[in-house]
């Protein structure tokens, strides 16, 4: 993956925060007469390093190390980046959903998966589940979403909700968190939620929920990444795009 350099130029730096762990480690300056210790400046906006497919061959060359600056005597040196053994690939979905709560605004992210081996099991699953619940339609021709379930104005527009009732929709929301529930320890929920303040202004609001959304999807992103790869996991994150599964990983 390659970007252009007005892209680059453009972009914001929307990390704000460091794991734990990496905030811990520190850089000797190789210069002798210097020999400061320093911590990597994580949040320094630099251009993305990627894995490369070669054109011909298997394989993929990795990056296994970044120039960095001594803050001190600027002496330029290569600090190397963490690689792991890749013991297994996840595949991720992930959506995201607003709620208004008087002058608070609340946001969620959620990615949701399992073992890319696994992936067929936990489909089939839904499938059946969803297949008991509406056996006169194809159980792939509908989705599960609750803002079309619970509130019940959203469930008389819908051709197959319409005629659950409440009593209904609660059981059906045990039946199905109890089958996540049933996954075995391969299926992964990971969640973040964020609420705020709205301010009354419309172009303030905007820029408060670019902001709160931009540090609320870069932590989920982080935990995720540093949990696989302390495992030796590969992730593929997908989020709901427009009705469109848009791979971001």
């Amino acid at each position: 993956m390659y970007m252009p350099k007005r892209t680059y130029e453009t972009t914001a730096q929307a990390l704000r925060h460091v794991p734990e762990d990496l905030a811990r480690i520190r850089i000797r300056c190789p210069n002798t007469e210097c020999a400061t210790s320093f911590p990597p400046d994580w949040l320094k906006k630099i251009p993305p390093i990627h894995p490369v497919r070669p054109d011909v061959g298997p394989g993929v060359w990795v990056p296994t190390a970044q120039k960095v600056e001594c803050p001190n005597c600027k002496k330029s040196l290569m600090f190397p980046l963490p690689v792991e053994e890749e013991k297994a690939e996840y595949s991720l979905f992930g959506d995201e959903a607003y709620r208004s709560i008087d002058d608070l605004e609340l946001l969620t992210y959620s990615l949701v998966g399992t073992n890319s081996v696994r992936l067929a099991e936990v489909e089939e699953a839904v499938r059946e589940f969803k297949a008991e619940l509406c056996p006169s339609k194809s159980p792939d021709s509908w989705h599960l979403h609750m803002k079309e379930i619970w509130p019940e104005h959203a469930r008389r527009r819908h051709p197959i909700f319409k005629d659950w009732d409440q009593d209904f929709v609660k059981d059906f929301t045990s039946r199905f968190f109890a089958l996540v529930r049933n996954f075995d320890e391969a299926f992964v929920v990971n969640n973040i939620t964020a609420n705020y303040h709205k301010s009354k202004g419309n172009k303030q609001r905007k820029i408060e929920k670019r902001e709160v959304r931009q540090q609320a999807y870069s932590l989920l992103l982080l935990k995720i990444i540093g949990d696989c790869t302390k495992v030796g996991i590969k992730p593929f994150l997908y989020l709901t795009r427009k009705k469109t599964a848009k791979q971001i990983v």
